[in-house]
């Protein structure tokens, strides 16, 4: 014989364990993004080193004080929908001594979809441009912060805004 009310709570642990798994799933699919972001960015490291040591250079270090400065821009490109290297957080390098307090400090960007929005793609698009080129492959850089938004850029969607910021010692 059947107990009452038990087939009552059997359904309200199911709703419960349905809800917490669905935030689970939630959190899941943001830590997904946020881990393919840092893979990515990982990986423009491995290929920005891969350029330097084809030209005799030393290997740049991960920063995580630039890599916030880089994220920070990103990511508020991509919120207010806009390209640059000054907006509204100020001067680029106002910004990133904020962060850093080296004697010299560059920055360079990149969006894009697509084959764009891969480390691959970035880092063609950077050794393509003479001034990112130079910069990348700048003796007295030393240090490096990656920062890379994934979202919707003027209507176009899978698009990875990406900022690198460099310092010296």
């Amino acid at each position: 014989m059947r107990r009452p009310g038990k087939g009552v709570t059997g359904v309200a642990v199911a709703l419960v364990l349905a809800a917490g798994a669905g935030g689970l799933l939630a959190r899941s699919l943001l830590h997904s993004s946020a881990s393919q972001s840092s893979a990515t960015e990982a990986r423009v490291l491995v290929l920005f080193n891969r350029q330097r040591a084809a030209h005799s250079l030393a290997r740049l270090v991960a920063d995580p004080d630039l890599a916030r400065a880089a994220q920070s821009h990103s990511d508020d490109m991509l919120r207010r929908g806009y390209f640059a290297h000054d907006g509204p957080q100020g001067h680029w390098d106002v910004r990133v001594r904020r962060y850093v307090k080296r004697a010299v400090v560059a920055e360079i960007l990149s969006y894009g979809a697509g084959a764009y929005a891969t480390p691959a793609g970035m880092l063609s698009n950077w050794m393509h441009s003479p001034g990112h080129r130079r910069i990348i492959l700048m003796p007295s850089l030393r240090y490096v912060g990656l920062g890379i938004a994934n979202g919707t850029y003027r209507g176009q969607h899978g698009v990875a805004m990406a900022t690198a910021d460099f310092s010296s010692r």
